[in-house]
């Protein structure tokens, strides 16, 4: 019994709070699934988006204003062709460009930030034209927002 162990004047509040998954996990596999064979296009060497860019970010939206109690980070990155510093510029302002749009379609901008990676983190192999593509990439990290 709590008031043995806290004594007779301890106060109790009895209460059951029914706590929903949590958020942040939730919308991070949404946006993954959503991701699942596709990507935020650019045009080539650049940080305009093409159409088809667009289109994915157009239905990442909905997803990323499910939960507003979340911040994302929009994350830039590049493959190795060029040089380590022009790549780190471009994929910053990728993401810049990503975040951009997205507040453009009413995400609030204080919910978003956008970083640039560069080469940094490549998660195929950059010797073929294949693994250069899958590295030329946007993702997002679903926060907690402080």
């Amino acid at each position: 019994n709590a008031k043995e162990v806290f004594g007779a004047a301890a106060k109790i509040d009895n209460q059951l709070k029914v706590v929903a998954p949590v958020a942040v996990e939730v919308q991070q596999r949404k946006l993954g699934d959503a991701l699942v064979g596709k990507s935020v296009e650019f045009e080539s060497g650049s940080a305009l988006l093409t159409r088809n860019g667009m289109a994915v970010l157009d239905a990442l939206e909905p997803i990323i204003q499910e939960d507003t109690s979340t911040r994302i980070e929009v994350q830039g990155h590049t493959d190795d062709s060029g040089l380590a510093g022009a790549n780190k510029v471009l994929s910053q302002r990728r993401a810049a460009t990503a975040l951009e749009y997205l507040v453009s379609k009413g995400v609030e901008a204080r919910r978003l930030a956008a970083r640039g990676f560069g080469q940094e983190q490549p998660i195929a192999d950059n010797a073929t034209p294949e693994g250069r593509q899958q590295n030329r990439r946007i993702e997002f990290l679903v926060e907690e927002r402080n």
